[in-house]
């Protein structure tokens, strides 16, 4: 995260999937800009739930 790019919650519709599956939305609306606290809280969470060596396959 830098001042200049950072996690937004967004709504809208799902116009498709992008490579790695995520929506590609349209007519979407930004809701709110997520803070450093909370992406560091979700790290630490991922990093406890799951192997960070696995891929999902």
């Amino acid at each position: 995260m830098t001042p200049e790019r950072y996690p937004w919650v967004l709504t809208g519709e799902v116009a498709g999937r992008g490579p790695d599956c995520e929506p590609l939305l349209v007519r979407s609306t930004p809701l709110a800009r997520v803070s450093r606290s909370v992406v560091d809280e979700a790290t630490e969470t991922y990093a406890r739930e799951f192997d960070r060596g696995e891929d999902g396959t």
